[in-house]
């Protein structure tokens, strides 16, 4: 992953703000799993089957 783009010369060293990227990333997939926890309670357990695929059986 060269950031050649990013920078001529200093700029080529910029692998920490890509971490800092990869950080809030994971946050951002994990809070938007389903619907909150608050929503489930609303959903039934059909529902909560069908969006799992099937997966409790």
């Amino acid at each position: 992953m060269h950031y050649k783009i990013a920078g001529e010369g200093p700029g080529k060293y910029d692998p920490p703000p890509i971490h800092a990227d990869d950080g809030p990333e994971v946050n951002r997939q994990a809070p938007p799993p389903e619907k909150s926890p608050q929503p489930n309670q609303n959903i039934s357990a059909d529902a909560l089957a069908s969006l799992a695929g099937g997966g409790l059986g």
